[in-house]
């Protein structure tokens, strides 16, 4: 997958990770300090990678699909 279409999606699922842990916490995802956005920053970077490294022919909405049927189950 390309490198912007892979930063993209691994944006997408930190962001939906940290809006249902927090809706889950009942913690402001604004509250976030040093640490952690560095561990978040780690984490879409890592996912980026995993993602570059699916077959170019795999598009985003593809992989949004995906992921949007599995969370709703």
């Amino acid at each position: 997958m390309r490198k912007h279409n892979a930063d993209t999606l691994a944006l997408l699922f930190a962001r939906d990770i940290a809006k249902s842990a927090s809706a889950s916490n009942n913690s402001p995802v604004n509250q976030l300090n040093q640490y952690t956005a560095e561990e978040i920053a780690n984490f879409v970077e890592t996912l980026s990678k995993r993602f570059e490294a699916l077959d170019d022919s795999i598009s985003v909405p593809a992989v949004l699909n995906t992921y949007k049927s599995q969370s709703d189950k």
